[in-house]
């Protein structure tokens, strides 16, 4: 599995917006239904940066992104099939 964004990509993306002190620690969940074969994946990744302009926050989140490995998106991911979300919906 590999993440592959352009700092370009991110640039254009990315939401910039003042955080708090609960905003400090970093997280990262994943998310995927699958039905069909098809996988509906949804992620985030919640972290601060040390950046005030675009640019060094464009480059932030690329070197972020760029170091999440394969195990730690492993442990955020939870994944759902068909069955369970039927069974979900009867609930």
């Amino acid at each position: 599995m590999n993440v592959s964004l352009t700092k370009d990509t991110i640039s254009r993306v990315m939401d910039t917006s003042k955080g708090n002190e609960d905003q400090l620690k970093e997280t990262l969940t994943a998310d995927a239904q699958i039905r069909n074969n098809f996988s509906e994946v949804e992620a985030r990744f919640k972290f601060s940066l040390n950046a005030s302009n675009k640019a060094e926050v464009t480059d932030g989140i690329y070197e972020k992104l760029s170091g999440l490995t394969q195990a730690r998106i492993q442990d955020a991911l939870k994944i759902k099939n068909e069955q369970e979300m039927k069974k979900e919906d009867k609930k």
